[in-house]
């Protein structure tokens, strides 16, 4: 009977307003406005205003800017997306990422997917993925 008293306490469901405290104690964190990124020996700051896109490449992902410049971060595109401002990138599928001011043309493409331009990205025809259809345009409207 003492044994079973004290697993009981052991195992015992958590006292529910201290649940609740700590979930609500949580601040929400904010997105990133710039990322840290090497060259060389020197360790720089590229903020997210100024990336047009990112990209994934032989394992390798690359924030491409506006004004041309590619750089080599740490961060793989899941990461990425965990901490960039939803409301300025976008996934469009599994290589690319896109900031809002970086669409040029949007086009209906075959089999529901669309077809886009991106600024700076030159590397033939940039897809939405079909799973992403309906997200991008929910985002495109936001």
């Amino acid at each position: 009977l003492e044994k079973h008293k004290h697993l009981k306490k052991a195992y015992s469901t958590p006292d529910r307003q201290l649940l609740q405290e700590v979930l609500l104690s949580e601040k929400p964190v904010a997105p990133k406005t710039r990322i840290l990124i090497h060259k060389g020996e020197s360790i720089l700051t590229l903020h997210c205003d100024s990336i047009s896109f990112f990209l994934s490449e032989d394992g390798l992902t690359f924030a491409h800017t506006f004004d041309q410049q590619r750089h080599m971060v740490n961060y793989t595109l899941t990461k990425l997306m965990e901490s960039i401002d939803s409301k300025l990138f976008f996934q469009i599928n599994r290589k690319t990422i896109v900031h809002i001011n970086s669409l040029q043309k949007i086009n209906q493409w075959f089999n529901g997917r669309l077809k886009v331009e991106v600024e700076g990205l030159k590397e033939g025809e940039t897809f939405v993925s079909r799973n992403r259809v309906e997200l991008f345009k929910k985002w495109l409207d936001s």
